[in-house]
């Protein structure tokens, strides 16, 4: 059975801008925009927070050129000392602390 997804608003060569991580979600995300026949940019923002992210940049380049996207990686720089994780706590308590005991938040 082949699905797909309408993106009625959109033409083939319609220009879109696809946020990419190198994870399986967005790879997903951006094999399905190229099967439309759209413009695709994949972006990976480098926020330089964790080792490897050179890895997922290159997967995003990789994947882009395979599907004939172009991409781009945005390097930015965060303070070093700043917790990013615990200000994301502050802003949205709920969220950092789910109901269910046994569920965490996502960490890689």
């Amino acid at each position: 059975m082949k699905r797909s997804i309408d993106v009625a608003p959109l033409a083939p060569g319609d220009r879109v801008v696809v946020a990419c991580s190198g994870g399986a979600d967005s790879l997903a995300l951006l094999a399905l925009a190229c099967a439309q026949s759209l413009a695709v940019v994949a972006v990976y923002v480098d926020h330089g927070l964790r080792a490897g992210t050179d890895r997922d940049a290159r997967v995003v380049r990789d994947a882009a050129a395979a599907l004939g996207a172009d991409a781009r990686v945005v390097a930015v720089e965060i303070d070093a000392r700043a917790n990013v994780e615990a200000r994301a706590t502050q802003r949205s308590p709920k969220a950092a602390r789910p109901k269910d005991p046994g569920l965490r938040p996502h960490k890689r």
